[in-house]
């Protein structure tokens, strides 16, 4: 075979890649997140890495991961090593950065947020909040779903042999979003509320259009797989 004709094969074998995830996943075959897969298409010797040696690559890859300890609240968990752990929750449009998206400045303390990357102008911001209240108050109405959630979306999750209450909350205005999702739990007489939180822009306001940020959608998927990676758990 000539070499041209090589060559244009592997065009083509390249620009078919995403629809070969897609038959992956319909033969129940675990697809690669399209984080984890570089691109193999633009070697010098043009050569096509197979999609199932660069699985077992990725799968063998050590992941590099640090673990927060809050011996005050008594809780731990893991995380990326490349995230950077903070005690500032940054306010926007939609939501002051208080304790909780749904609590006030003074009946609650900010414990730790953990923010995804973003473009420069943080179109889309991506933060994971652990706050906690010991407020009488708060803690009895800790696991109820507050009047600006979704009734709908509550659901009970167990894990690590903690019981969280789930629910959902967005909003919307002037071209800017939010959309949350709580895990509650009360322990030792204070409720936690973990907050997976997405506040975007409408990149096409922007000026010029921010056409590099995340869609929410995408965000949110993100700080899902963040916090099932975490391993939360109480300290002895």
């Amino acid at each position: 075979m000539r070499k041209q004709d090589i060559a244009k094969i592997v065009l083509v074998l390249c620009g078919m890649m995403p629809l070969a995830s897609n038959t992956f996943a319909a033969n129940q075959d675990k697809p690669l997140s399209p984080d984890d897969v570089p691109s193999e298409c633009n070697k010098k010797n043009g050569a096509v890495i197979d999609v199932s040696t660069l699985r077992k690559r990725i799968a063998t890859t050590p992941k590099k991961t640090s673990t927060w300890i809050d011996s005050t609240y008594g809780f731990q968990f893991v995380y990326p090593s490349g995230l950077r752990p903070s005690h500032q929750f940054d306010a926007t449009y939609l939501q002051p950065g208080n304790w909780s998206y749904f609590g006030t400045k003074d009946n609650g303390r900010r414990l730790v947020s953990i923010e995804l990357p973003t473009t420069p102008r943080k179109t889309t911001v991506a933060n994971l909040r652990i706050g906690v209240s010991g407020d009488p108050a708060v803690v009895a109405q800790c696991l109820a779903v507050p009047a600006n959630a979704d009734p709908k979306s509550l659901k009970t999750f167990k894990n690590n042999d903690i019981i969280y209450t789930y629910f959902t909350a967005k909003d919307a205005a002037m071209s800017k979003s939010i959309d949350v999702e709580v895990y509650r739990t009360v322990h030792q007489n204070r409720c936690y509320s973990i907050e997976l939180m997405v506040n975007a822009v409408n990149p096409s306001v922007q000026d010029p259009p921010d056409t590099d940020a995340m869609k929410p959608d995408l965000a949110m998927k993100r700080l899902n797989a963040l916090w099932r990676q975490m391993d939360f758990r109480w300290l002895p």
